[in-house]
């Protein structure tokens, strides 16, 4: 008993020396872990250059800049259609299935937005968000892609250019597809980089560039314009070089065969076909001029078309908005892009543009010079916003160009060009941010519901406009009618019926005849509703009174009207 109780002493400090012995045990080897993780941090973080810092700064700026004031200005028609299309239109499986064959935009967007919107909801910001995701997420891709291939100056141009211009800052403000498609954009171009170098690519090379290329394709016509760049380049290589792909820039050491890259060509045209037999079914249609959304696209010009050079260093929305900055700064500004856009083509040093600088200059042309041929062959489709892809290839010029003069001028001089052409992008941004650049539909619906009556008809010309009215409205549907602003009288009649009171409402648009069909069916207008581009006007049915007595009500009413506002 005594050995058992003497054994029974000596053991339990031996058990709480070992219960402490495992605790610091694992203590030393929780640190341990935390140490190791923090060391691989901090070997990352010492790897970084100065230039990756700079990257992060520019992310910050662009997200900054896109998102400030971002729900503060109406939505106006594209935006009102993005939202009419994922919440009122069509269901989710009728986007995939339906939308297709009615408008002549790809599904993708419309999906993802038909996602966000049931989960955010879909305000203004709420509608916009997205585009800021992709518009900020574009500024760090377009480094990589030009450190990728060029170097760590040249992608940090680039992305310095996109982050602060104006024309990008419009659509990533916007509800539409635009920064989905310059993001993706960028990652095609990236991984079709990477799979012309046979040694370093592999399969998820290839499957990169095809899932970034066919999610292109299905965000936006002009996609496919990207890939025809893609093709456009390599084919012209292979015609220079024996059948064989040149590697671009600095990337890998050889080239890939001419038949697997037609083999992963063949892939995505596989993959892209269903959207394609859609859009060919409509064709007829839209070469006659008939389809819905591309009728109001002008005839392109030669002007025009390099007008869109431009645009991608200064752009602001609404034609009223009033330039900021003077047009001999702008066009110095211009100058300076274009001398540094061909001092980047010759970056290679031996009179000729390199393997490099090549693709910039074909991904450049081609988003425009192909669909301004189009335009003339077929139909209108040349738009500014549509060829936005192709920016980026110019930013990415502007910056080897700067690299380019690096034997010739100090880097004080370099610096100094890239500032003033940073300064001529961010001078236009006080007139954008200070001025109006979408239509007002918000105030101006506004003002009509709170003066009318919730039974008031409202008559919306043009019927695609329809959608931006009732996204603020708070009326009945079937009280906001579209109408053609040339109307005849017995269509006017048919839809106002015995209505007392209704508003016509126009933007866009030039004389109306349905203000002179109302008065002919004993209709006066009353008062008189005002905003960027906005005109609305109320009128009331006055029945069993003389010309004089409605004259007379007409002009008090207005008179009303114009002095409480």
């Amino acid at each position: 008993m005594g050995d058992r109780a003497e054994t029974g002493q000596s053991n339990e400090p031996d058990s709480q020396s070992a219960a402490g012995r495992d605790s610091r045990s694992r203590s030393a080897r929780v640190r341990g872990h935390w140490a190791r993780l923090l060391d691989r941090v901090g070997g990352v973080v010492r790897q970084l250059e100065r230039a990756d810092w700079a990257v992060l700064a520019l992310l910050v700026v662009a997200a900054v800049l896109r998102l400030y004031r971002l729900g503060e200005e109406s939505v106006w028609l594209d935006e009102a259609l993005t939202w009419y299309r994922v919440t009122e239109q069509y269901t989710t499986v009728e986007i995939l299935f339906v939308l297709p064959l009615e408008d002549v935009h790809p599904p993708l967007y419309f999906l993802l937005m038909d996602l966000w919107t049931s989960v955010a909801g879909a305000s203004e910001s709420a509608l916009r968000f997205p585009s800021v995701v992709f518009g900020v997420t574009s500024v760090g891709l377009l480094y990589l892609f030009g450190v990728k291939v060029f170097d760590r100056s040249t992608g940090a141009i680039a992305a310095a250019l996109l982050a602060v211009s104006s024309f990008h800052l419009y659509y990533a403000q916007e509800a539409r597809m635009y920064t989905l498609m310059t993001a993706l954009t960028v990652v095609s171009f990236y991984f079709f980089v990477d799979i012309a170098d046979e040694e370093s690519h592999g399969r998820l090379s290839v499957l990169g560039y095809l899932v970034s290329t066919v999610l292109l394709a299905y965000t936006h016509l002009f996609g496919t314009f990207i890939v025809l760049a893609q093709n456009a380049y390599l084919l012209s290589r292979v015609a220079l070089s024996g059948g064989t792909v040149p590697v671009i820039g600095r990337v890998g050491t050889t080239a890939t065969s001419l038949r697997g890259w037609l083999r992963v060509q063949a892939l995505l045209a596989l993959m892209v076909a269903p959207w394609w037999v859609a859009l060919t079914v409509r064709l007829p249609t839209i070469s006659a001029g008939g389809c819905t959304g591309i009728t109001w696209i002008p005839e392109s010009t030669p002007a025009g078309a390099v007008s869109i050079l431009k645009r991608y260093f200064y752009y602001c929305g609404a034609p009223e908005t009033v330039s900021p900055i003077p047009a001999e700064a702008f066009l110095l500004v211009m100058v300076l892009a274009g001398g540094l856009v061909v001092a980047g083509l010759f970056a290679a040093g031996d009179g000729r543009p390199g393997s490099g600088e090549l693709l910039l200059l074909v991904w450049l042309l081609t988003p425009i010079v192909v669909p301004f041929v189009l335009s003339h062959v077929v139909a209108p489709i040349m738009v500014a916003r549509y060829t936005i892809g192709a920016s980026l290839a110019l930013f990415l010029l502007v910056g080897r160009g700067v690299q380019t003069l690096r034997p010739y001028a100090p880097a004080a001089v370099r610096v100094a060009l890239v500032g003033v052409l940073l300064l001529g992008l961010v001078a236009p941004l006080s007139g954008y941010y200070e001025s109006d650049q979408k239509r007002q539909w918000r105030d101006a619906v506004e003002s009509i519901e709170s003066s009318g009556d919730r039974g008031d008809l409202v008559l919306v010309t043009k019927s695609h406009l329809v959608p931006t009215y009732q996204y603020y409205a708070r009326r009945p549907p079937d009280t906001v009618v579209g109408m053609e602003r040339l109307a005849t009288r017995e269509t006017v009649s048919e839809a106002v019926g015995d209505r007392g009171s209704v508003w016509v409402v126009r933007s866009w648009t030039g004389r109306t005849t349905l203000g002179d069909h109302l008065r002919s069916l004993n209709y006066t207008a009353v008062e008189t509703v005002r905003s960027q581009g906005i005109y609305a006007r109320r009128f009331v049915r006055v029945s069993g009174q003389n010309q004089a007595s409605r004259q007379a009500y007409s002009s008090e009413k207005t008179a009303t009207v114009r002095s409480a506002s």
